[in-house]
């Protein structure tokens, strides 16, 4: 169990490395989070929810999370394009890669984020139903109320809240963990479940660490954003405009970057889970031993070792 925690350690701290050697790697999230908060916006205070009847504000909210589960995938797979430029020795390239994920990629992605888009709208359904409705006063459109929205603070915390999240957490890390075998390997819908499950499943404990360090790393550079509103709140303090537009930008950049950490681990730990295989097709070939995964190097997207042009995927692979 340490084990696996120094490994997602270390696949964290990598993380930090590629941002810090290719930081225009977080613009396609930042580019994404714009259309995302525009949406949460418009979906929470000006879409008019009491003019519909339930099965209509349930289809508009359904819309809604798969507008966004779509717009997330993208972000993913345009920095899984990133990474396969790099990995493959050539320069990144932004506009290179937002072309390859929208015409090459994303069309092939799109039953995978729609069966996310689904889990997400029963799991907020649910929460929905479990969670106290705040007053009207609560629901106005302005600066305070949107800077809740956009931290995603604008519900009481409860424990059925918190589990219902990181489910939903799981799941989108579980979506990033499945995406690099359509941008990578070129795999249909189907293909690509079956190998990011086949990478969850064998590499589970190291998945879980990076899944609860993740959330620790959420936690952390939110904390300045709960703290202001819990001041806010108990102090019964009115802030300025001012200060909540710099939380509703803190905020975009916060979310940005979480995300970012989780889609660089779960694509670094998908590809070194190809260099395992490679590694055990090799063995099994010379009747080797077969090795163990935390005997493969990690590999290092800051290295110049290009990896997805040593790493051949064998058909039939024995570790596959």
């Amino acid at each position: 169990m340490f084990d696996s925690v120094k490994t997602g350690r270390d696949l964290i701290k990598q993380s930090f490395l590629v941002f810090r050697k290719y930081p225009k790697f977080i613009i396609p999230l930042i580019i994404c989070w714009c259309f995302i908060a525009l949406i949460i916006l418009y979906a929470k205070f000006i879409f008019p929810w009491g003019d519909y009847r339930w099965y209509a504000q349930l289809s508009f909210a359904f819309l809604v999370i798969f507008a966004l589960s779509t717009i997330i995938g993208f972000s993913c797979l345009v920095l899984l394009q990133l990474i396969k430029q790099v990995e493959t020795g050539r320069e990144p390239n932004l506009g290179l890669a937002f072309s390859c994920a929208f015409y090459d990629d994303l069309i092939q992605a799109m039953p995978i984020l729609l069966i996310w888009a689904v889990c997400w709208f029963i799991l907020s359904v649910i929460q929905v139903l479990f969670t106290r409705k705040r007053d009207n006063e609560n629901e106005k459109f302005t600066a305070e109320n949107a800077a809740k929205v956009i931290a995603g603070m604008d519900y009481k915390w409860t424990l059925g809240n918190a589990f219902i999240e990181s489910i939903k957490n799981g799941i989108r890390m579980i979506v990033f963990l499945i995406l690099p075998a359509i941008a990578w390997e070129d795999k249909d819908p189907m293909d690509a479940i079956h190998s990011g499950f086949r990478v969850l499943r064998g590499q589970l404990k190291i998945f879980a660490s990076g899944f609860v360090l993740t959330g620790m790393a959420s936690a952390t550079v939110f904390l300045p954003v709960a703290l202001l509103l819990y001041i806010s709140e108990k102090g019964k303090i009115t802030l300025p405009d001012e200060v909540w537009f710099g939380v509703i930008l803190y905020s975009m950049l916060a979310w940005s970057f979480t995300f970012f950490i989780e889609q660089m681990y779960a694509a670094e730990l998908y590809l070194w889970h190809m260099n395992w295989k490679k590694e055990c097709d090799k063995a099994y070939k010379h009747n080797k031993p077969i090795p163990a995964f935390e005997e493969i190097k990690q590999p290092s997207i800051i290295d110049d070792v290009p990896d997805l042009i040593q790493t051949k995927v064998i058909k039939k692979s024995v570790a596959a």
